[in-house]
């Protein structure tokens, strides 16, 4: 059993086939192929199932991932001290939903390409959930999350700021709270973000809790295009003040009152708890601390 070979294994687990490890790893798919051969003769099991197109681990390939994620962490661990003597040139993996790239993180990368400005910067905009995964399977190192707080069993969270959510209408909107008459929102349509994003878990515990069901709705991903369906009359919708503020401040939005509390949701900067913290992902870590201080 050779090294390269448990690389094969993870790569084709990642990617969820053969021939983009082959691609990515620069190898021949017959050579990915006898890799898993070897790989499977050494060990006296079969790790894939193929079914139709698909590729499927067997139970003992779940198992020996598990093993093979481990000690690849601590080949780059080993790696990476030697790397540690010299940051200027090293690698850094970060994960963020858009909202935090945008309105979070620009400060903090340009602190970052500017103290070393020959180090790469990887940035991949996802959701929360997927984000866990890409920690455990060790595609990131650090991810930028907003969340209600909670103590994870396999990820370390470090709280940087509380986020305020406001609701947010056109500028012509008739509607200027809600405290008194939440039943006004029924005639609405609301504009939610991505299913399982915080702010629309947020509003749908406000609206399940006033017994309100909108009669209609629209789901956009983006936040630019949310912003510009209500400031164009489409609906309401609520999101972080940080995405609004501006457009609150020059009167082409405007906030809907309903004394919404949301002192639990913050964001948060968060690692897996095995992952060894590379010099270039404490000076990330201490960067982002600092300027999280000045969040409002």
């Amino acid at each position: 059993m050779e090294f390269r070979q448990l690389l094969t294994f993870k790569k084709i687990v990642e990617l969820q086939s053969f021939t983009k490890a082959a691609d990515n790893l620069g190898y021949s798919q017959p050579t990915v192929t006898s890799h898993i051969h070897a790989l499977e003769k050494h060990l006296g099991v079969k790790l894939f199932d193929r079914i139709g197109r698909n590729i499927v681990l067997t139970d003992t390939g779940n198992q020996l991932i598990k093993y093979v994620s481990q000690i690849t962490d601590i080949y780059i661990q080993i790696e990476d001290m030697a790397k540690d003597q010299d940051i200027t040139r090293g690698k850094i993996k970060i994960g963020a939903p858009e909202t935090l790239t945008i309105y979070r993180l620009e400060p903090i990368l340009r602190e970052y390409r500017q103290t070393f400005p020959q180090a790469d910067i990887v940035l991949i905009n996802d959701s929360n959930a997927p984000m866990y995964e890409k920690l455990k399977r060790g595609e990131i190192d650090i991810a930028f999350q907003t969340a209600a707080d909670y103590e994870y069993k396999d990820y370390v969270a470090i709280h940087l700021a509380y986020e305020s959510f406001v609701l947010v209408a056109n500028a012509d909107c008739k509607i200027d709270s809600l405290e008194s008459n939440p039943d006004q929102l029924v005639n609405e349509c609301v504009i939610y973000n991505a299913k399982g994003c915080i702010y629309r878990l947020v509003f749908e515990d406000y609206l399940k809790s006033k017994h309100i069901v909108p009669h209609n709705s629209i789901e956009l991903w983006s936040i630019e295009a949310i912003k510009q369906g209500v400031i164009n009359g489409l609906g309401i919708s609520m999101l972080p003040l940080i995405t609004m503020k501006k457009d609150i401040d020059e009167g082409r939005l405007k906030v809907v009152d309903l004394h919404l509390k949301s002192d639990n949701v913050s964001t948060q900067l968060i690692y897996h708890k095995n992952k060894w913290l590379s010099k270039s992902m404490r000076v990330w870590i201490e960067i982002a601390k600092n300027h999280s201080r000045n969040w409002v």
